[in-house]
């Protein structure tokens, strides 16, 4: 389980900068703000959550129940940030 939490972890580390870096063309970046920022905004979250998840499952504790509850949203997230890498890579 701890292995599947890192590479989910090491997957969107290695997609943020690609994302972040939208904001350097601004042709793009303007049409398409509204989406570009909320997938950056996903990606910065589902890092945040997904390493205090980690760092707690290698120290061999109990995930809080904030952390529990983080587990089952980071599906709706990963599903959310699917469907508007899809919709922006279907217009670049």
């Amino acid at each position: 389980i701890i292995n599947s939490w890192q590479q989910t972890l090491t997957g969107l580390k290695n997609i943020q900068p690609g994302w972040q870096n939208l904001k350097l063309f601004p042709q793009y970046y303007d049409k398409y703000k509204q989406e570009i920022d909320r997938i950056n905004e996903i990606i910065s979250l589902r890092i945040s959550r997904i390493e205090a998840i980690v760092s707690r499952m290698e120290s061999n504790q109990w995930l809080t129940p904030q952390e529990q509850e983080f587990t089952y949203q980071d599906e709706t997230l990963a599903q959310e940030q699917i469907n508007l890498a899809d919709k922006l890579n279907k217009v670049y």
